[in-house]
């Protein structure tokens, strides 16, 4: 785990979220706001700091056409499914399990909605680590972007003193909606370890050759299909998502109550099914 700071001191989590996961959000449901919420940050900032600042790389865009990539497993049947779909369906609640049914749908990148707060963990995978990775909560995954970038090493001393390196690595960024609202999971590659498997994923392919895509894009799919009611592929805490030819790094985005707390600290060594936070009852803000 890397602390908030010095994820920020190398990422600049201020303009580069964005960059991390694209340009837009998956389909969570918000709470409707003002028109003067809606409106953000003025076109042409008043205080002299915003323009001492050095001007953010750009923000990546989709290319090519978004697909359906889900998985249909082929040795559950229609019960079995179902059941695992319903559990999912009732730890996230009615509001989160059904986006397009009820609430708006969200724009913008990882909106949080309002009460809420963003939080973000970053687990380095060593070598010698156990290089699969698990589903930390119960969700539902919208979308994947796979963002086609380079391969440099991602350990912890090399990522103090690269900046914006989790930005440059190829990396794919799964989307979608826990209890609390958004969430995001993104596996990024490193030295020699550009293949990133997704177990219901069928059409993702990463370190291969050939001609890349237009620099700053990435391509998108959905899986829709994995669940047409909950509109994405659902996953139980544990639930093994995929993993690296080797060691590579995690990347954690999501939003909560400011009540949320990790359960870890930085550099601490986190083991598989070990509890990485909770949120607090009965804390006051």
């Amino acid at each position: 785990i890397v602390d908030d700071r010095e994820f920020a001191n190398v990422n600049g989590i201020e303009y580069s979220l964005s960059q991390l996961i694209g340009t837009s959000a998956p389909t969570t449901p918000a709470t409707p706001t003002s028109d003067d919420e809606e409106e953000g940050a003025p076109e042409f900032p008043t205080n002299r700091e915003a323009y001492e600042r050095p001007s953010p790389p750009p923000v990546p865009h989709k290319h090519g056409v978004r697909i359906d990539a889900s998985v249909v497993e082929s040795d559950k049947s229609v019960q079995e499914t179902a059941a695992d779909h319903a559990s999912v369906a009732k730890e996230l609640g009615p509001r989160d399990a059904f986006p397009g049914r009820i609430g708006l749908q969200r724009r913008g990148t990882a909106r949080v909605k309002p009460g809420n707060a963003l939080f973000f963990a970053v687990i380095y995978l060593a070598p010698g680590d156990y290089h699969r990775f698990h589903s930390p909560t119960a969700w539902v995954v919208e979308k994947r972007r796979h963002f086609q970038g380079e391969l440099f090493s991602v350990s912890p001393w090399v990522a103090k003193r690269v900046e914006n390196l989790f930005v440059l690595n190829e990396r794919v960024a799964l989307l979608g909606r826990w209890r609390h609202g958004f969430f995001g999971m993104v596996p990024v590659g490193a030295t020699n370890v550009g293949s990133i498997k997704i177990n219901f994923d069928q059409a993702l392919r990463t370190n291969v050759r050939g001609r890349p895509p237009p620099p700053g894009t990435y391509n998108e799919a959905v899986y829709s299909a994995a669940s047409p009611i909950l509109n994405g592929q659902p996953l139980q805490p544990g639930h093994e998502m995929g993993g690296f030819c080797l060691g590579s790094t995690i990347v954690l985005v999501f939003e909560a109550p400011p009540t949320f707390e990790f359960a870890v600290h930085a550099g601490q060594k986190v083991r598989v099914g070990q509890k990485l936070g909770d949120i607090i009852k009965g804390k006051e803000e």
